[in-house]
């Protein structure tokens, strides 16, 4: 029997909202409760259009990925349902689909559920979560890291209340940007990449801007991101400049465009967790001293000029020794759920220091 859910109930994956009583609010039309996205008549993405297509085909796939999108609201339903249009489910070897093509729901802070396609759903799909029990209660449902959502639309009971959550404690966002792992590759859902960890212990609304293989620092991203309103910008790329002599072009360029635009902003930079992974051998360890030797010298240098609000947080201290490292991927370099979790802990009192500086 190859179907676990036939055998264990708890595996099963509601393949079809049976709510005689649900009401649906299409979020477009709702847009109060959307953070971290943006949208057309045609889908949700994370930064504007005309950027993605001066660059590359690949970065305009990538900016249509909802990852950091975020629904936020409070309700009393006894019930949250998602009814999602996609066009296609992304469907990557080394993530699972929880992570990369579904939702999931926090109730006051706290996980309770994904939402997730159902296993051989190749495009659009319902499904829905039935909470234990009644009562007030402010929702973050956390789109998919690795998909596009055309239309998504939230399934409440009839009558039930739904309206504005909370305002973040930091309502400017936080950006982030990034490879793969700030996208949050290989999370196995996305309220667990290290970005969306943060957002919950510190309470700011944030932009992931993280583009998987394709976060080079080019000009025209250099250009777009500093012409974002945001509270604290986040330099997580290293890990995507395709080599150590594109990285010393590029990594110092995309802080001083952003920090011309934004004199008093606080910039952290942040190098590789997956530094000295045994996988990647004695040549790669020294690869990467000299791409963090990189970044670095970024920061040493806004220290000689008197830049007093930039930070410089070492990604080798995330995994703290061999069995760290083989613990905390999936693959030798993306973070699994633990190095996800320790990455966070890692930048969290960095953070904390660079919000409440700006109170």
């Amino acid at each position: 029997m190859s179907d676990i859910s036939k055998i264990d109930k708890n595996f099963t994956v509601p393949e079809a909202i049976d709510k005689k009583d649900v009401v649906f609010y299409n979020v477009k039309e709702n847009d109060w409760c959307l953070y971290g996205l943006m949208y057309d008549e045609t889908q949700f993405f994370r930064m504007d259009k005309s950027v993605a297509e001066k660059i590359s085909q690949n970065l305009i796939w990538l900016n249509e990925n909802t990852s950091g999108g975020r629904l936020r609201f409070v309700t009393d339903s006894d019930y949250i349902a998602i009814s999602c249009k996609t066009n296609g489910i992304a469907r990557p070897n080394n993530m699972t689909l929880t992570g990369a093509a579904g939702f999931d729901i926090y109730g006051d802070n706290l996980f309770f559920r994904p939402l997730v396609p159902p296993p051989n759903t190749t495009k659009d799909y319902d499904t829905y979560w039935d909470f234990p029990d009644k009562g007030m209660r402010e929702i973050t449902i956390n789109f998919p890291l690795y998909n596009n959502v055309a239309d998504v639309y939230i399934g409440l009971q009839k009558n039930a209340v739904f309206k504005p959550a909370k305002p973040y404690t930091y309502q400017k966002p936080v950006v982030f940007y990034g490879s793969s792992i700030t996208q949050g590759g290989c999370a196995s859902r996305p309220g667990l990449q290290y970005t969306s960890i943060l957002s919950r212990a510190l309470d700011f609304d944030y932009i992931n801007l993280g583009f998987s293989g394709n976060a080079k620092g080019e000009p025209e991203i250099a250009e777009y991101l500093a012409s974002l309103d945001m509270s604290v910008f986040v330099l997580d790329y290293e890990h995507n400049a395709p080599t150590l002599e594109h990285l010393q072009n590029t990594h110092e360029n995309v802080f001083l465009t952003v920090r011309k635009k934004h004199p008093e902003i606080p910039i952290i930079m942040i190098t590789k967790p997956d530094f000295g992974h045994p996988a990647h051998g004695k040549e790669g360890i020294e690869n990467s001293i000299k791409r963090r030797a990189v970044v670095y010298q970024t920061y040493q240098n806004a220290l000689a000029r008197g830049d007093k609000n930039v930070y410089f947080i070492d990604g080798e201290t995330f995994f703290k020794n061999e069995h760290d490292h083989a613990d905390c991927t999936f693959d030798g370099c993306h973070p699994n759920d633990l190095g996800f979790h320790l990455m966070a802990k890692g930048i969290e009192p960095v953070l904390k220091q660079a919000l409440e500086s700006i109170k």
